[in-house]
Parts: structure tokens; sequence; C-alpha cells
């Protein structure tokens, strides 16, 4: 690898960083303004209604919402705690945990995901040309290991 590519690499992976930190600010603001909802409460109410059963380990929803199991915890903690998830002991492993949607996070997630959906076609879709779309989603899948 050349300098040049090096260099050319810190300021993609720069750029990208701030591109994601203010599309993320920008949806932060409106979930939480019109919806009283963080970004991260909205991507773990949505990842787990996306699950078949909606009802999820807690490590895959770790993974999925980029927080540590502790971190994480903690989250689950507050939105058990508004009645948004309810955890239960997993059936096919006694020291797993599952959590899943209460009707109360059913109904916030219904409310919110219009104002997310708003948000990125916005804020992101919106700037963005077909063929940029076409490699973002090519370089996030190759970086999570899916290509």
């Amino acid at each position: 690898m050349t300098i040049k590519n090096v260099k050319a690499g810190q300021q993609a992976w720069s750029s990208y960083g701030r591109g994601y930190g203010a599309v993320s600010q920008a949806l932060e603001q409106a979930l939480v303004g019109r919806c009283e909802l963080s970004l991260a409460w909205y991507e773990a109410l949505a990842y787990v209604s996306a699950a078949g059963e909606q009802r999820v380990r807690m490590q895959g929803l770790a993974d999925a919402v980029g927080l540590s199991p502790s971190g994480l915890t903690r989250m689950i903690d507050r939105m058990e705690g508004e009645k948004l998830l309810r955890r239960s002991a997993a059936k096919d492993d006694r020291r797993g945990v599952n959590v899943a949607l209460t009707a109360v996070g059913r109904k916030a997630l219904t409310r919110a995901t219009p104002v997310y959906q708003r948000g990125v076609q916005a804020h992101f879709t919106a700037k963005l040309a077909e063929r940029d779309l076409e490699a973002l989603q090519r370089a996030g899948e190759k970086l999570a290991g899916g290509a």
C-alpha cells in the first residue's frame, strides 16, 4: 500500500465519520423532538421488531446497535422502565436473555418510523446520487464482512 493510498483511506474514513455523525445527529434531533425517542432506542426497537418472532437475544441486539453488553443492559433497563421492551430468560439457554417488544414499544416504533424515514431521506438519500448509494451499500457490506 502506498502512502497515497494510506492518506486517501484516512481521508475517506474521516469524511465518512463526519457524514455519519451529521446524519445521526439530525435523526436524533428529529426523533427526540417529535417522538421523545433517541436514535439508539429507535434502532433497538426496529431491530427487535424485524426479528421474526419480535424477540431477540441481548447479544445480537448489542451487536446491532453497537453497544457493549453493559451499555446495552443499561439502555434496556431504561427502555424496560418505559415499558417499551421486556426481558425474559431464553428457553434454549438458561444463561441467555431475550428481549421482546411490548405493545407500548410497537406503538412508539410505529409513531417514530415515519420521522426516521423522512430524516434518512432528507439528510442522506436526497444528498447522494444513486451510484453513491450503491457504492456505500457495497462498502458497508464489505466492512461488515458480508462480501
